[in-house]
């Protein structure tokens, strides 16, 4: 018996083909001007608020729109982004969550623990836009990290 292939997914949740509008991609469009204008501006501080805008710009929007899919396997969760993929034990999850704002915008996150390495790839949260996972798979999602007693919490 081979132990080297890797063990196969127990869910696989996929990117759904959903598209914001026109508003929210304007609304971005302008964050990222106001953003560029802040850096550019001659005031004491007006840069280092562009380049924080920028920066969060980046965190919540950029990288959360390229998700492409969830494998859950028996120890690990892999998110697979367009050009790269986060391998996460689920010992180093802390919990997930929901949180919506805006008209209804909802985003998924995956509380991590504290750690260099995931301050730094991701400000130690997995985010992923509600609008690309259907709720059927949420559910089994909720299921399965429950059975690995990962907590969601609910800050509604």
């Amino acid at each position: 018996m081979n132990d080297t292939k890797p063990s196969e997914p127990l869910l696989i949740i996929k990117r759904a083909r959903r598209f914001y509008g026109p508003f929210y991609a304007v609304v971005k469009i302008l964050q990222f001007y106001i953003a560029i204008v802040f850096i550019m501006l001659d005031k004491p501080y007006a840069p280092i608020v562009g380049w924080v805008m920028l920066i969060g710009l980046f965190y919540a929007e950029i990288i959360p729109n390229c998700f492409k899919f969830i494998a859950c396997y028996d120890d690990r969760i892999v998110v697979k982004y367009f050009f790269w993929e986060r391998d996460i034990p689920f010992d180093e999850i802390k919990y997930f969550w929901v949180f919506t704002y805006f008209l209804g915008h909802n985003k998924f996150f995956i509380k991590l623990k504290f750690s260099f390495k995931n301050l730094v790839l991701n400000i130690c949260s997995i985010v992923i836009p509600m609008d690309y996972i259907t709720k059927e798979d949420f559910e089994k999602l909720k299921i399965l990290m429950s059975d690995k007693n990962i907590e969601y919490m609910d800050f509604i």
